[in-house]
């Protein structure tokens, strides 16, 4: 599966993500520069 977000409008810095299926749920740091 792929997901495409558009994030051009966050600011630089730091994000953590958490995405949650019916089967597990991943969680991943993004950085943005």
């Amino acid at each position: 599966m792929t997901l495409k977000v558009d994030l051009s409008s966050f600011a630089k810095g730091i994000y953590f993500v958490e995405l949650e299926s019916e089967k597990s749920i991943v969680n991943r740091k993004l950085i943005l520069e």
